[in-house]
């Protein structure tokens, strides 16, 4: 039985292009609509009008975008609502025509994809006829940029998960090219064990005070007071008990650090291709969490976004990169990273501090 959604609408896309790339497909599918203000931009926060930063749009999330691929989950809300927007339906079109049949589809490739989407329409049970033949006639006329855009406004909002998934999807056949670089990933893994992370010294590093400092004021506003020294986790009694969360964040900070130097002097990673991929993937996971607690103690709000960073999913291409380096250690230390880079802060008024 043929559907129409976004995960039969990505495979018939794929046969056009010339690498499978179930990420890098959805952020081209999706580019424009999440250009659109006003339709898929994400709410600004409080924070946000602090730092000026009011045009913050939707991302399309790396590890979802596999997932929408593999009908295991809905495309997101915001992106199925978009697909609705008039303003949006009135530029698809042109986008599609101007960029998904240049940018994601090798044209020595365009004839398999236009019949694969083609296919899918002839065959979808459950499709009102006058939508079928509408869609039909724009690609024999040879409006293909349109044909293509509207069966995918269509499909974006249609449920995604199959009941079974194709093991084609999970498990494709691999070629000569891949196989020797899952090859070479072995090899790597074997040759580059986990690097151990430095001991954190006595003294506080010129690259932790900011995120030392917040780390204080978190225990200082979970306790009523304006603020505490590191040397009270040792000197008054009531305030013992953050000492070892003091040491462990320390710790995780300097195992996320090593991960990132590491990248860069054994794998010759540059930042923005490695270890930034992962600090985006970690921010992305737990800004949610982080806004949702914007009213409680900062104590707290620190642990439940630490408490989030474990469960973020790495991608698997980034994990590639980085050899499965990334734990709930170096997660956790990626946060306190944040906290440094002004991103993150657990406190409202810290950054003022």
């Amino acid at each position: 039985m043929a559907v129409i959604n976004y995960s039969s609408y990505a495979q018939a896309i794929e046969k056009g292009m010339s690498k499978r790339n179930m990420t890098g497909m959805a952020k081209v599918l999706f580019a424009f609509m999440c250009d659109h203000e006003d339709v898929v931009q994400r709410r600004i926060t409080k924070a946000d009008e602090k730092r000026g930063n009011t045009n913050v749009h939707y991302s399309v999330p790396d590890g979802e975008a596999i997932e929408w691929y593999r009908g295991q989950h809905d495309v997101s809300e915001t992106l199925r609502n978009g697909a609705g927007n008039t303003a949006i339906i009135a530029e698809a079109p042109g986008y599609f025509e101007e960029h998904v049949l240049t940018e994601l589809i090798n044209s020595q490739k365009e004839e398999q994809a236009i019949k694969a989407v083609k296919e899918l329409v002839s065959e979808a049970e459950g499709l009102d006829e006058n939508l079928r033949k509408s869609w039909l006639d724009e690609c024999d006329n040879g409006d293909i940029g349109a044909f293509l855009a509207h069966v995918f406004l269509y499909a974006v909002p249609q449920p995604n998960v199959v009941s079974e998934i194709d093991e084609e999807i999970v498990a494709p056949t691999l070629d000569e090219e891949d196989e020797k670089e899952i090859r070479l990933f072995e090899s790597l893994v074997v040759k580059h064990a986990k690097p151990e992370p430095d001991e954190p010294p006595l003294e506080i590093a010129e690259k932790e005070i900011e995120y030392v400092k917040q780390l204080l004021l978190a225990y200082a506003d979970a306790e009523h007071v304006s603020y505490i020294d590191r040397s009270d986790l040792e000197s008054i009694p009531r305030y013992s008990k953050y000492k070892n969360n003091f040491e462990r964040s320390r710790r995780d900070f300097y195992s996320a650090e090593k991960v990132k130097e590491s990248a860069k002097d054994i794998l010759k990673l540059n930042e923005k291709d490695g270890f930034d991929l992962v600090k985006k993937e970690v921010l992305d996971g737990v800004v949610d969490v982080w806004e949702i607690y914007a009213s409680s103690d900062g104590f707290t709000r620190m642990l439940q976004v630490m408490s989030k960073a474990t469960d973020v999913n790495i991608t698997a291409n980034t994990k590639r990169r980085l050899l499965e380096w990334i734990g709930n250690a170096e997660k956790k230390g990626i946060c306190h990273i944040l906290v440094g880079e002004n991103k993150l802060w657990w406190v409202d008024n810290a950054e003022n501090l």
